[in-house]
C-alpha cells in the first residue's frame, strides 16, 4: 500500500486534520495553505534515507530500519502488548516497554522503535528531537517494512499526538494516528498537534473523529406583566337614548412599562338623533411611551354599530443577545471556546400601547 508523507513546516501553531490520500507523494504543508506535491517514479515517499537521523545518534544507526541498525544500541524498543516479570522493562529487544509516552522519555538521543502487534491506546508528546519508526512485526524479530503502521489511539477529548516546540526536528514514520470522537459537549477532536517548528510525519495515516455539539442556550423564566385593564364603562353611557346631552366617553386604561406610561384616551360622547347626522365626538388620542398615538372609535348612529378603536402600537423588540465567537482557541490540546466567546440572552421586549 502506497500512503502519504508529510512534512510540516510551520510558522504557526498547526493542527493535523484528516487529509485526501496520495500515493507515492512527499507532501509539503505551509501556514499559507500552498501545497507543493512532488513525487518520484518508484512510489517511495520522495525522502532520501541517507539521514543521519536526530540527536546526535552514532552514524551506524543512520538510514532506514535494517538489521544492521535495529539494535539496542541504536534505538528504544516498544511494544503495547508485551509480556514478562513485573518490573522487567528496560526498553530493549529483550524487554520492550509497552508504554510508547515512556518509550520517548527514555530514547535520549537514540531512535524509538515501536512494534505493530497491538495499537497503543495512550495521548502521547513529542518533546526532543526524536526519530520514531513504527511499523515493526515483532514476532518476526523485529523485521521492519515501509507498508508496516503502528496504531495510536488516543483517548477521547485529548489530542493524540503532540509536537511541542522542544520537539523541532522530530521524525515520525509509519503511524496510524487517530483522535476519538469527542464525549465532552463543546470538545473537539484533534489527531495531531505541532507546535511552531519544523518537524516531518512520514509514511503516517491522520484520521480524526466527530466534535461535539456545544451546551444550548438557557431559556430566559419569567412571565411579562399583564397591562392594567380599562374600568367598565358606567351604565348611564351605553344608550344614546338614555340622556343623550350628558353622554361621556368611557375612562381610559393605563399601563405603566419599563420605558415610561401608556394609555387610552378619553372615549368621546356618543351621537344625538338629528345633530351631525347622529355621529359621536371622537375620543381623545391615547397616551403612549412613544410617538405614535391611537384613536377613538366612531360614534353610532340608527343605521351603523359603532366601531372598534384603532389597534395599539406594538411593544419594541426586546435586544438581541451577542452572537457566539467561532471556531474558539487553537492550542496543543486542542480547540476550545470561553465564556467570553459565548452568546448573551436578549432583553424582554416592551409592552405595547392601548387602543
Amino acid at each position: 500500500m502506497r500512503t502519504i508523507s508529510w512534512t510540516i513546516e510551520v510558522s504557526g501553531m498547526l493542527a493535523v486534520i484528516v487529509l485526501p490520500w496520495v500515493g507515492g507523494c512527499f507532501f509539503t504543508a505551509r501556514v499559507d495553505c500552498e501545497h507543493d506535491l512532488v513525487c518520484n517514479d518508484s512510489g517511495g515517499s520522495g525522502m532520501s534515507s541517507s539521514s543521519t537521523g536526530t540527536g546526535g545518534a552514532p552514524p551506524e544507526c543512520a538510514g532506514e530500519p535494517s538489521e544492521a541498525n535495529v539494535t539496542d544500541a541504536c534505538g528504544v524498543f516498544v511494544q503495547a502488548d508485551a509480556t514478562g516479570a513485573m518490573g522487567a522493562e528496560d526498553g530493549t529487544q529483550a524487554h520492550p516497554y509497552t508504554s510508547l509516552q515512556t518509550a520517548l522519555k527514555a530514547a535520549g538521543s537514540k531512535r524509538v522503535y515501536a512494534c505493530s502487534s497491538a495499537p497503543y491506546a495512550e495521548a502521547v508528546t513529542v518533546a526532543a528531537p526524536v526519530e520514531v519508526y513504527g511499523g515493526f512485526t515483532c514476532a518476526k524479530g523485529w523485521a521492519w517494512t515501509t507498508e508496516g503502521r503502528s496504531v495510536l489511539k488516543g483517548p477521547a477529548d485529548t489530542v493524540a499526538l503532540t509536537l511541542t516546540k522542544a520537539a523541532d526536528g522530530a521524525r515520525v514514520h509509519g503511524f496510524a494516528i487517530t483522535a476519538a470522537s469527542a464525549t465532552k459537549k463543546g470538545q473537539s477532536s484533534v489527531a495531531v498537534a505541532v507546535e511552531d517548528i519544523a518537524a516531518a510525519l512520514i509514511r503516517c495515516e491522520v484520521t480524526a473523529g466527530d466534535g461535539m455539539a456545544g451546551e444550548d442556550g438557557v431559556t430566559p423564566v419569567g412571565l411579562a406583566t399583564k397591562g392594567m385593564d380599562a374600568p367598565p364603562p358606567e351604565a348611564m353611557t351605553m344608550n344614546a337614548c338614555v340622556n343623550p346631552a350628558s353622554l361621556v366617553g368611557g375612562t381610559p386604561g393605563t399601563l405603566t412599562c419599563d420605558d415610561g406610561v401608556t394609555a387610552g384616551g378619553l372615549g368621546g360622547k356618543g351621537g344625538i338623533t338629528g345633530m351631525m347626522s347622529g355621529d359621536g365626538i371622537p375620543g381623545a388620542d391615547g397616551t403612549l411611551a412613544d410617538a405614535t398615538k391611537g384613536k377613538g372609535g366612531v360614534g353610532e348612529d340608527s343605521m351603523m354599530e359603532c366601531a372598534d378603536g384603532t389597534k395599539g402600537s406594538s411593544g419594541v423588540a426586546g435586544i438581541a443577545g451577542d452572537t457566539g465567537i467561532l471556531p474558539g482557541t487553537l492550542s496543543l490540546a486542542g480547540i476550545a471556546d470561553t465564556n467570553l466567546t459565548d452568546g448573551k440572552a436578549g432583553s424582554r421586549g416592551n409592552g405595547g400601547g392601548g387602543g
